[in-house]
């Protein structure tokens, strides 16, 4: 197998991975852009398990997706660029890209600077490491009856999310562009599916034989 027809696999293979964690972030942060606390105290059981659920997966696949140590990951992909520069030459891309008009040229500065992105995150990668590896991988007899704790002290919020996805977009796209110019759009599925569901299911609860509620999940589990 060639370095292109690797790369290119790679690359897809890294895109899937990319835009799953930015479907768990925006689906998770839907859940909670409005006033939703009837509906998810209707159901609580299953907002539940479904909100806990969407967090801890969000927290492993980030740490995946920026940990330098993973075989696969932002970090591996900037290292097989690096490690393979002479493939992305502006001729090679002139070349893929079948068109002379190039200004995504992925130079050693521009890689330079794209891993310096990724460092720039450090300190919200090690709260979602710590979170990992002390109670979603790993049960640490610290915070195993209060996760609570764990969480103020090593706490994530909505702009670290926001941070960690504008690195991977760029870091990820800068490498694809200096390949054969072409970047991808790391979208997150129709979040109007769930904006139904909760219509749906206002329009069932507030219907006069439906007054009935729950009595659980009206707040995010982890992220402020």
């Amino acid at each position: 197998m060639g370095f292109d027809e690797k790369f290119i696999g790679e690359r897809e293979a890294i895109y899937r991975q990319c835009n799953y964690l930015f479907n768990l972030i925006d689906l998770y942060d839907c859940i909670f852009e409005e006033d939703r606390n009837k509906e998810l105290n209707y159901a609580p059981a299953f907002w539940s398990i479904t909100i806990d659920a969407l967090y801890h997966t969000m927290i492993l696949w980030a740490c995946k997706l920026l940990d330098a140590k993973e075989e696969r990951g932002i970090p591996a992909f900037l290292r097989m660029a690096k490690d393979n520069f002479g493939h992305f030459s502006k001729d090679k891309l002139q070349k893929r890209a079948e068109r002379k008009d190039i200004s995504c040229v992925l130079t050693k500065k521009r890689l330079e600077e794209l891993e310096g992105k990724i460092k720039n995150v450090d300190a919200v990668f090690k709260n979602l490491k710590k979170q990992r590896d002390k109670f979603i991988s790993h049960f640490d007899k610290r915070y195993f009856s209060n996760p609570t704790e764990l969480r103020k002290k090593h706490p994530i919020k909505w702009k670290d999310l926001d941070s960690v996805k504008k690195v991977i977009d760029e870091a990820f796209n800068g490498v694809s562009a200096g390949f054969n110019g072409n970047s991808y759009g790391i979208a997150s599925v129709n979040n109007q599916d769930v904006t139904k569901i909760f219509r749906v299911l206002g329009r069932h609860i507030n219907a006069p034989q439906n007054s009935e509620s729950g009595t659980r999940h009206s707040e995010r589990s982890g992220a402020e």
